[in-house]
C-alpha cells in the first residue's frame, strides 16, 4: 500500500526516500544514492548503479517433499556453469547468478517448468 501511495505521488515532485532494502530503491526511486559513515558514495539509476556494483541475479527454488537435488543442481550448472549455490536452508536452494548469463533463463526456465512436478520444484524465481 505505502509503495502505491508513494509511486502515485511522484509525478512533478522530488520525493526523498531512505531505506536499507536495494529492491525498494530499485522499484521506487528514478535515481538512487548509496551512502557509507554518512557519505556519498555514488548516485545514478538502478542500472548503472547495477552494472557498477552488481554481482548478478539471484535464483531461488522452493523444495517441495522428495526434491531431486541432484538433477536440480546438475542442470543448473550446465545451463548455467558461472552459477555458485548462495545458500541452502530448509525448503529453501538459492544461487548467484552473474549478469552475463540470462540468455541461458527461457531454455532453463521451460526445462524447471517440465520437471517441476517429477523433480519436486514447489516454485522458483
Amino acid at each position: 500500500f505505502t509503495w502505491n501511495v508513494i509511486r502515485r505521488s511522484t509525478e512533478g515532485r522530488v520525493i526523498l526516500l531512505t531505506t536499507h532494502f536495494m529492491d525498494e530503491a530499485d522499484l521506487l526511486g528514478d535515481r538512487i544514492a548509496i551512502m557509507t559513515k554518512g557519505r556519498l558514495e555514488c548516485c545514478g539509476t538502478s542500472m548503472y548503479l547495477k552494472a557498477l556494483f552488481g554481482v548478478g541475479y539471484q535464483l531461488t527454488l522452493e523444495k517441495g517433499a522428495g526434491f531431486a537435488d541432484v538433477a536440480v543442481k546438475n542442470l543448473i550448472r550446465a545451463a548455467l556453469p558461472e552459477s555458485r549455490v548462495l545458500s541452502e536452508a530448509g525448503a529453501e536452494l538459492a544461487f548467484q547468478v552473474p549478469f552475463s548469463a540470462s540468455r541461458a533463463f527461457p531454455e532453463l526456465f521451460r526445462t524447471l517448468d517440465a520437471r517441476a512436478e517429477d523433480w519436486s520444484v514447489a516454485s522458483y524465481g
